[in-house]
């Protein structure tokens, strides 16, 4: 499947995208291009070339803004589960009978912040 972006004219900005397998059929005003193999729709500028053609590329600023929301999620996704969890350490009266599966279990939450990829986190498995 092919994703296309559409750009405004005049500044080069996109103003959507869509994917298709079907050719490239322009249906409004605006100037269509097909996304490289690799890239996707919002990771990517146009730019114009000396020769006068439009091309696409990944924006440096646009991925670290992805990977910034992406890393967002993902803490927060952390911060609800060690929140779940917490009656299993900080009650002080009640020791659930798996108390050290539950110390490692929240360790491993704590330490998912360390894998390298936030789009593809492991997360651990509950001792529930």
């Amino acid at each position: 499947m092919n994703q296309v972006v559409i750009l405004e004219s005049n500044t080069l900005s996109i103003v959507d995208w869509y994917c298709s397998d079907s050719p490239i059929v322009p249906v409004t005003d605006g100037i269509y291009i097909p996304i490289i193999e690799g890239l996707t729709w919002d990771v990517v500028k146009a730019i114009k070339e000396d020769d006068g053609s439009i091309i696409l590329v990944e924006d440096p600023v646009k991925v670290k803004a992805k990977l910034d929301a992406a890393w967002t999620q993902v803490r927060t996704q952390q911060k609800h589960k060690l929140y779940e969890s917490d009656w299993t350490c900080s009650v002080t009266d009640y020791t659930p009978p798996n108390k050290p599966e539950w110390i490692a279990y929240r360790q491993a939450l704590r330490d998912v912040t360390t894998q390298t990829d936030p789009f593809n986190i492991l997360w651990p498995v509950s001792p529930m």
